[in-house]
């Protein structure tokens, strides 16, 4: 795709302030002429910087992916890449590639294309801070991130009537202290600014997927790796357990749901009398 230059009301949301340091994507919008809405998903270029055969390509391939611990991250790429050169930090302009939508007020999309891009980030959101604006309807670019949840929420509803499975679940985070030890353990809802992001990625994989797919007459498909897992004998007698205690699960689950809520109502409940008796 061709070059371009992007600075139109660019931002990230993502977890909270210090947890995370390599921001590697970003969305735009803005308002285009016959109702439509042009939103841009940005991710981070990396390749520019890591070329194929090189040392730093070699121990990424060993590597194979980042490590995300409780209280750490250790990456597959140098610290001063992922976390400073490649990020989209805010003001900073970063090279990128970028997926660009076209847009109905209907979710509905109208054009697209993929091309490289330099981005300039306005402002970096946390989750909760995102999660503010859609939820008050105040806060930087209310406007903008309103626009992107709503859009965001009718992609999402199309989705599951096509047939899409909700992996909706509840995330086990802990808390810990300066020394590395646990001192609580909590869960962690998916809200609707974490489906926002969730759902412009997805857009954005599949039109990138659909345009390497289709194949113009008298042309080569794109090589693509496609990975197929061996038939591991553990692994499936164990998709086939799962298969025969599926509907088990599926009564047991809410009940054992429900337990847990029971038992949260208790503490809570317990905890308040401690702290009215002190």
């Amino acid at each position: 795709g061709s070059s371009g230059w992007w600075h139109d009301r660019c931002g990230q949301a993502g977890p909270a302030a210090g947890s995370a340091k390599d921001f590697d994507d970003a969305l735009s919008i803005r308002k285009l002429k016959g109702g439509l809405w042009e939103v841009g998903v940005h991710i981070a270029d990396v390749t520019h910087y890591v070329k194929e055969g090189g040392i730093i390509d070699k121990e990424a391939e060993k590597r194979a992916t980042s490590v995300y611990l409780v209280d750490r991250t250790i990456p597959m790429l140098p610290e001063r890449l992922c976390n400073f050169i490649c990020s989209l930090r805010p003001d900073e302009e970063k090279l990128a590639y970028s997926v660009i939508f076209e847009m109905t007020e209907k979710g509905e999309v109208k054009n697209s294309r993929v091309v490289h891009t330099v981005i300039k980030s306005d402002r970096r959101f946390t989750y909760e801070e995102a999660q503010e604006i859609i939820e008050t309807g105040k806060g930087d670019f209310q406007e903008e991130v309103l626009q992107l949840d709503k859009l965001a929420k009718i992609l999402r509803e199309n989705r599951f009537k096509a047939g899409a499975i909700n992996f909706d679940r509840y995330e086990v985070k802990f808390e810990i202290d300066e020394k590395g030890k646990p001192v609580s353990v909590y869960f962690k809802e998916s809200k609707d600014a974490n489906k926002l992001i969730e759902e412009f990625m997805l857009l954005a994989n599949r039109t990138v997927a659909e345009k390497i797919g289709r194949v113009p007459k008298g042309k080569k498909a794109k090589v693509l790796p496609y990975r197929i897992h061996p038939r591991n004998k553990t692994i499936w007698t164990f998709y086939e357990n799962c298969f025969h205690y599926l509907i088990i699960f599926h009564v047991l689950f809410p009940i054992l749901l429900s337990f847990d809520r029971m038992f949260q109502y208790q503490f809570l409940l317990s905890t308040h009398k401690l702290v009215h008796r002190s």
